[in-house]
């Protein structure tokens, strides 16, 4: 159970399903544990949840291209071609920018999440020519992360980020209103959420200091691949540890998550 926000769709891993055999008895066959491979749908599945989830993975992949895979290609391919890193840097940033900005006209419509993103990006690209130092805008990544952080972190009182993304992760009207229903009649779900907003919001502040040390403190041409890999290994732990609290802090008061439905550990 987990979220943010880039924040991702791993999110619906956090739902607990029993899987039963024909005798209506739990089979260990079927059942779903953290180290085996989930059903990739419930099988009472609508056409539009499935439609939603195919749609979902086509958007998140796309994000990823273009968000780390792209830029990332085309720093260490300029670098190559013996480009300077300041102006390896300044180009690698241009795939970003174009998908934020096919985005915002495609949806015909600002959107705060993208309009933030080309603001930091033109921003920061400006300073770092200002300044003529590359290491400014991977520190400037790292600083957008630990405020994204503390942004989730200011949530947790009343509604938190991670609830909401989980909301616009449901494929279905049905699932929004399940989830709202939770909120407002469970006490149980409430605490566990802000359990789990805490986990993310300080999980993003880390990222964010860890990232603005390596920007300052290791070779320039190694930062871009390093702060890769050191994101992509926080954001799993985060879930890991989000999942695995949400899961405990339901048992231990006798509940758990059957997809939408919140029901008692062993039913």
């Amino acid at each position: 159970m987990a979220g943010p926000g880039h924040v991702p769709p791993e999110l619906r891993g956090s739902e607990l399903e029993k899987v039963t055999d024909g005798n209506n008895h739990p089979n260990p066959r079927k059942a779903t544990t953290d180290g085996q491979q989930a059903p990739e749908f419930p099988a009472d599945a609508t056409e539009e949840e499935k439609l939603h989830a195919a749609a979902a993975r086509r958007k998140f992949l796309i994000s990823v291209i273009t968000g780390l895979g792209a830029p990332l290609a085309l720093y260490y391919g300029l670098r190559a071609l013996e480009f300077s890193p300041l102006v390896a840097l300044v180009i690698s940033v241009v795939p970003a920018i174009i998908s934020v900005l096919y985005k915002l006209m495609k949806e015909g419509k600002p959107d705060a999440i993208a309009m933030f993103t080309i603001a930091m990006l033109v921003i920061g690209t400006v300073l770092t020519l200002v300044t003529g130092d590359p290491r400014f805008i991977f520190a400037k990544s790292g600083v957008v992360t630990g405020v994204i952080g503390l942004f989730v972190l200011a949530t947790t009182p009343r509604r938190p980020a991670i609830f909401q993304g989980i909301m616009n992760l449901q494929p279905s009207a049905a699932g929004v209103a399940k989830w709202e229903a939770n909120w407002a009649n469970s006490p149980e779900i409430r605490q566990t959420m802000r359990g789990v907003n805490v986990i993310w919001g300080l999980g993003l502040l880390l990222d964010g200091i860890v990232r603005i040390t390596f920007a300052y403190m290791l070779p320039i041409d190694s930062v871009p691949g390093l702060t890769l890999i050191q994101f992509i290994v926080a954001i799993v732990l985060i879930q890991i540890v989000s999942r695995r609290y949400g899961r405990w802090n339901l048992a231990r008061k006798g509940l758990r998550l059957n997809r939408n439905d919140l029901v008692p550990l062993h039913q």
